[in-house]
């Protein structure tokens, strides 16, 4: 982003353009990383040629292919970018609950066509409307023209752990990518205050409850 006055925190990198200003790379959580191409065709040749098809164009037959051949948890193979590029936790987790399939269910023991066609279908939605609300954005990040996104405040299930949804409780369950968040259905009035106390600070599904998805 572009830098005015003194070098910002966490900016790893400067540079310093031919007009006087200034970009830098500012990564706070550390997730992004830099590296030099001697040319497009070196950058098309070197990385993007592993990656997945782009989640806004993977055509049906392309996702259920490539689901049905991983022994890995539906999110893990989601969050895969050279299966499927676009993707990250936020979106997986919105993507999984709008199609009310568990996230750590087996893929290729779970993949049909109609899982399929509801995939694609809800992932391509599910993005556009993010796009168009310039994405999620969380804490205090902002986009590089320092405005925030909006789409946060239409998240249906990430972020909102221990709250209730009507009858729907949200919990969270670790899998071997991520922490997911899922939808548990509970009869409230069998339930007691321990029972969200367990719940919310240890991340687990109290025994009175089922899985609604």
């Amino acid at each position: 982003m572009g830098i005015t006055g003194s070098r910002p925190k966490h900016c790893h990198i400067e540079w310093d353009l031919v007009n006087g200003d200034r970009i830098g790379f500012i990564d706070p959580r550390r997730f992004g990383e830099l590296w030099t191409f001697g040319g497009y065709q070196d950058l098309l040749q070197s990385r993007w040629s592993t990656l997945g098809d782009d989640a806004l164009l993977i055509t049906l037959t392309a996702l259920s292919k490539r689901l049905a051949c991983t022994t890995r948890p539906l999110k893990t193979a989601l969050l895969d970018q050279n299966l499927i590029a676009g993707l990250g936790n936020i979106y997986v987790d919105e993507l999984c609950f709008n199609c009310k399939i568990r996230p750590d269910r087996i893929a290729s023991e779970m993949i049909n066509l109609k899982i399929s066609q509801k995939l694609v279908r809800e992932m391509r939605k599910l993005l556009k409307q993010a796009i168009k609300q310039d994405g999620s954005i969380l804490r205090d990040y902002v986009m590089v023209n320092g405005q925030s996104g909006q789409f946060q405040n239409l998240h249906k299930i990430y972020g909102r752990t221990g709250q209730h949804l009507c009858h729907l409780l949200v919990a969270i369950a670790k899998d071997a990518s991520s922490r997911s968040h899922h939808g548990v259905l509970f009869k409230l009035s069998t339930m007691n205050p321990q029972d969200f106390k367990r719940l919310k600070i240890l991340n687990e599904f109290p025994l009175k409850g089922r899985l609604l998805i």
